[in-house]
């Protein structure tokens, strides 16, 4: 008989309750301390590391003792919408709101709970999904325009339905009333850059130009740094710089490496970086650097940025960050750093996707690929593109387009599989990717080329050069199918694993390396 799987999320739990019934202990002479409002205090701490399951479970414990404990049930609510179980959070909304038709809080989540809902359906289905949600932010706008960043998930509402202008008038709103919600900050400029990736230039340029603003200004560089339009885009920026402005240095010195990066002149291009990071001095600032770099960042760098807390800090950790990666040290540019302005100049061409990541859309059915925290900060490439920023280019891509049957019952998703060979201590991977019931570039990570039952026998014939298995896939029994799918399922999943949680440095071809041995 097998032990049971005890999962480190599991132990982590453990711990964490562990360490917690431990300080109730110590403090038995003080009452307050095992007081529902102290377990509801503690969640709240757990909550804002991220440690959702201990909040959970704290905030359980504090509502099994007073069940009428509005501060737990609200803890729940909050750390469904933090897992994003949006179903339970509109349940726990709904269940407040029967009992308080006004409660603001409720209705913020509701609201959340619905937009996000109504990306997993289609049609008419949606529009009520989205119609009911923006009912529930403009009840609490009503109540109180300042609470949280309630205006601008609004403007994320428009954002999702292309109501561009009023998206952007609600997002100006809220850093105005607001502008220390970093957050709604930040995703200002997720907002801005949506918007420039999706519009054709020929409409996006005069738009921006005509608002006569800094981040219109800094935009319209963005714009034309993208079409190659390079002078142009520096004069922009380098002007930004020098004067007063709204654009924090972080994001005109960002996009002064890009540009100088696109023309290969490498050493301008790090300059301009580290120009930006020597420079922070607010959290937005800092922000803008991290939503460079996230798309590379390890589950423990994340835990270990969420902790930082000055100015200073933060300046040590991004020259840290790539400092660690930095093949070759004694060189006068930091090769690794180029490479990722490279590798991300090359994912805006080709790999970029703001649609919706659904269940519907995901080939993955039965989820055998377990993806890291870290994975779900993208929000602006596809899952090629995540792997392309963290690994390079593959050394190989087979492709199919698939077929579709008449009813679908038989139909074949469109697949690539990316192949990278044995380097070093690395062994051979290989990366599958379809694009399943949905848009031109949401190609999303997959276990096997096809469902284990319906597997694209074209690609099989494709990979059967790299891996035997995929050929003895074709030939075997059923008996024999069924280890092998096991065996390749279990393979991808530690590949896929590895990819999204390392990032690597790869030369240009003709680049030898040797090594020199110490003395």
């Amino acid at each position: 008989m097998h032990a049971p799987k005890v999962t480190m999320r599991f132990c982590r739990l453990v711990f964490s309750l562990f360490v917690f019934a431990g300080s109730l202990c110590t403090a038995q002479t003080n009452s307050s301390v095992a007081h529902p409002d102290s377990l509801v205090k503690f969640a709240h701490r757990y909550l804002s590391r991220g440690s959702t399951d201990t909040a959970r479970a704290l905030f359980e414990a504090a509502l099994s003792a007073t069940p009428a404990a509005g501060q737990a049930r609200l803890g729940l609510l909050q750390v469904a919408a933090a897992q994003e179980e949006w179903g339970d959070a509109l349940e726990m909304s709904e269940e407040i709101l029967k009992e308080d038709a006004g409660d603001i809080a409720a209705h913020y989540y509701a609201g959340i709970s619905e937009r996000e809902l109504g990306t997993q359906r289609a049609g008419p289905m949606r529009k009520m999904a989205w119609g009911r949600a923006r009912e529930h932010f403009e009840a609490a706008i009503a109540k109180d325009s300042l609470f949280k960043d309630v205006l601008f998930q609004l403007a994320r509402l428009m954002e999702y339905d292309e109501k561009w202008e009023e998206a952007f008038v609600l997002a100006h709103r809220q850093i105005l009333l607001r502008p220390d919600q970093v957050d709604a900050q930040v995703g200002l400029f997720r907002l801005y850059r949506h918007y420039i990736a999706e519009t054709d230039p020929d409409e996006a340029l005069p738009w921006l130009q005509s608002l006569g603003s800094d981040y219109g200004h800094y935009f319209t560089a963005e714009v034309l740094r993208r079409t190659r339009r390079f002078t142009d885009a520096e004069s922009i920026l380098v002007q930004l710089l020098k004067q007063p402005s709204l654009i924090p240095a972080q994001a005109g010195y960002l996009s002064l490496a890009r540009t100088y990066a696109s023309q290969n002149d490498d050493a301008r291009a790090e300059a301009c970086y580290w120009k930006g990071v020597d420079s922070i001095s607010s959290w937005l600032g800092a922000a803008l650097i991290f939503e460079d770099l996230k798309y590379v960042i390890s589950n423990r760098e994340l835990e270990q940025y969420n902790s930082l807390s000055s100015d200073r800090q933060k300046r040590a950790f991004f020259h840290g960050f790539w400092g660690r990666r930095d093949p070759m040290p004694a060189a006068a540019i930091n090769y690794r750093l180029i490479e990722h302005f490279h590798r991300y100049i090359q994912a805006e061409e080709e790999f970029e996707f703001y649609g919706f990541r659904t269940g519907f859309s995901n080939p993955d059915r039965t989820k055998v690929l377990k993806q890291p925290k870290a994975f779900y900060l993208n929000k602006e490439f596809n899952d090629p593109g995540l792997i392309f920023l963290r690994q390079g280019p593959a050394d190989k891509i087979e492709r199919t387009m698939g077929n579709l049957s008449t009813f679908g019952l038989t139909s074949i998703d469109p697949h690539e599989s990316w192949l990278y060979y044995a380097y070093g201590d690395e062994p051979q991977r290989i990366f599958h990717f379809a694009r399943r019931n949905t848009a031109a570039n949401n190609w999303r990570l997959t276990p096997l080329p096809g469902d284990p039952g319906l597997l694209d026998n074209e690609m099989l014939e494709n990979l059967a050069i790299y891996d035997a298995r995929y050929f003895r896939l074709q030939q075997g029994n059923s008996l024999e199918s069924m280890k092998l799918v096991a065996d390749l399922q279990r393979d991808e999943e530690e590949a896929v694993a590895t990819a999204l949680t390392t990032d690597r440095h790869v030369w240009d071809k003709g680049t030898t390396e040797f090594f020199v041995p110490h003395a």
